[in-house]
């Protein structure tokens, strides 16, 4: 008879082929077989459902008692069926797809597998009383890839929004420091906290800005504030897309996410940059780095998306240039103000 360890084993290889058909399949698909329909949440749903199902049986037989070889076999033969049907609606998502959506995809399914293989690993070492822990992972990560995107449309969609979060994270932080700025008095610390044995705070504050890198704060503020306009722009326009499967139809958003990706780490370049003292060569480089990236952004939108929203975009561009035009005036007053 079979032991509970060498059918583990079995179902942990049976896993990892399953996972390796899914990576090769992603790579190889560019196109659906005819009358092949994309998954929907709902198929999604039930088939996570399913396997939290089955890893909850597992982890509650073999976290009370040793179940028989009958038991074992079907217990087993479940999270494997459920994760083999999980792994083939992501393959089925995988599709037309492109490179965003097939990295989502990946990444959903390799931590359920890894959690699959996990719980079985406890069984093939005999750790039976120990499966509570790898049967939560496997609900954590099958709760996870219940949310992964399943079109294009989604997880571009997404990553625009994640982008533009993290733009506004920017604009949040300039803004305290320019309110800080105007609000902050002098106040100095004790010279002796170290001579009279106190706790040093840690807690440090940022250095208040001058009333000129104030106005160069406020120039730049205006320019990320821009910034984060056209990607707001950008996931309207995208919600917009009739059909987000053609090959230049990704092709083009995904160089758009490209570029937008780049606008948000130069929009924290030109964040940090604005903290007290000021390096004018490098807030000038962040601003002009931020500005040829909004251009790059806007000159990328095909006229099709670009066409029913011209007005916004026209009025986007001239935003950009205005506010990269004003730091650079600020900065001009305020190396005048120094040399004199």
């Amino acid at each position: 008879m079979v032991s509970a360890s060498d059918a583990a084993s079995r179902g942990i290889a049976k896993l990892q082929e399953a996972a390796n058909v899914l990576t090769s399949s992603l790579q190889a698909f560019t196109k659906a077989p005819s009358g092949e329909q994309a998954p929907s949440k709902q198929e999604l749903q039930t088939l996570v459902e399913g396997l939290k199902l089955e890893a909850s049986k597992i982890g509650l037989m073999w976290g009370n008692n040793t179940p028989t070889h009958a038991e074992t076999e079907s217990l087993l033969a479940g999270l494997e069926q459920r994760h083999s049907q999980l792994l083939t609606l992501l393959c089925r998502a995988g599709f037309s797809a492109g490179p965003t959506l097939l990295k989502s995809l990946q990444s959903a399914a390799s931590p359920v597998t890894a959690a699959c293989i996990h719980l079985l690993n406890c069984i093939s070492s005999d750790k039976h009383g120990e499966v509570a822990v790898p049967t939560g992972k496997v609900w954590a990560a099958c709760d996870a890839a219940g949310s992964t995107a399943l079109d294009n449309r989604t997880a571009i969609g997404r990553k625009l929004l994640h982008i533009s979060r993290s733009v506004k994270d920017n604009i949040r932080e300039v803004q305290e420091v320019i309110s800080e700025s105007r609000s902050q008095t002098s106040e100095q610390q004790p010279a002796n906290d170290f001579e009279q044995g106190s706790d040093v705070d840690l807690d440090f504050q940022t250095e208040p800005l001058r009333p000129c890198e104030v106005h160069t704060a406020e120039a730049a503020l205006s320019l990320i504030q821009a910034v984060l306009e056209i990607l707001k722009l950008l996931v309207r326009v995208i919600l917009t897309e009739q059909d987000l499967s053609g090959e230049t139809v990704i092709d083009d958003w995904e160089s758009l996410l490209f570029h937008a990706k780049s606008l948000a780490d130069v929009s924290n370049d030109l964040a940090a940059a604005l903290f007290a003292p000021q390096d004018t060569d490098e807030v000038v480089s962040a601003a002009d780095s931020l500005q040829t990236g909004c251009e790059l952004v806007l000159d990328e939108v095909p006229d099709r998306l670009r066409t029913p929203h011209t007005d916004l975009f026209e009025s986007l561009a001239h935003r950009v240039s205005c506010a990269h035009n004003s730091i650079l005036n600020e900065l001009s007053v305020d190396m005048t103000t120094l040399s004199l």
